[in-house]
C-alpha cells in the first residue's frame, strides 16, 4: 500500500472540515430548536455505582424554559449534580428514573406530592445507553 499524497490528504482534511462544520450547524439548529420549546425540557445523565439504584444526576441540557423554571441559569445547571443545587432532594423524582431504567420504556406520569408544593406533569424516555450510564430528556410543565 503506498502512501496517500498530499493532494489526497488534503481533500481528505477539507471533507473532515465539511463534515465537523455540518455537525457543528446541526447541533446549533437542534440547540434552537430546544430554546424555542415553551415547556421545561432537560437531558440527565444518571449517576449509580454498578447494578444499584440511582442516586443522583447531571445536567447535561436544559432549555430556557426550565432555566426560567428553576431560577438558575445554563451556566450554574449544566454539569452540576441535582443535589448538590437543590435541597431539599425530592427523592421522587429519582424512583421515577430507576423505573424507566428497569423497564426500558417511556413513561408519562402526574407528580402532586414535591416538596416544593408544585403539581408537575411528565414524559420521560432514556434517550442513549453508553458506556454504563445512561441519559434521560425529561419534557414537563407545571
Amino acid at each position: 500500500m503506498s502512501k496517500p499524497t498530499y493532494e489526497e490528504l488534503a481533500l481528505k482534511i477539507k471533507a473532515q472540515e465539511t463534515t465537523i462544520e455540518s455537525l457543528k450547524q446541526d447541533e446549533l439548529q437542534l440547540r434552537q430548536f430546544f430554546d424555542s420549546v415553551p415547556k421545561n425540557v432537560k437531558i440527565i445523565e444518571l449517576i449509580k455505582e454498578g447494578n444499584e439504584d440511582v442516586k443522583d444526576y447531571y445536567y447535561r441540557y436544559v432549555n430556557k424554559s426550565f432555566t426560567e423554571l428553576v431560577g438558575k441559569t445554563k451556566s450554574q445547571l449544566i454539569g452540576k449534580r441535582y443535589k448538590e443545587l437543590f435541597e431539599p432532594v425530592d427523592s421522587y423524582w429519582l424512583e421515577i428514573y430507576n423505573e424507566i431504567e428497569r423497564k426500558g420504556t417511556s413513561i408519562n406520569y402526574k407528580n402532586k406530592k414535591t416538596t416544593n408544593g408544585r403539581y408537575y406533569e411528565i414524559f420521560a424516555w432514556e434517550i442513549q445507553k453508553k458506556n454504563n450510564r445512561s441519559y434521560f430528556c425529561r419534557y414537563y410543565r407545571t
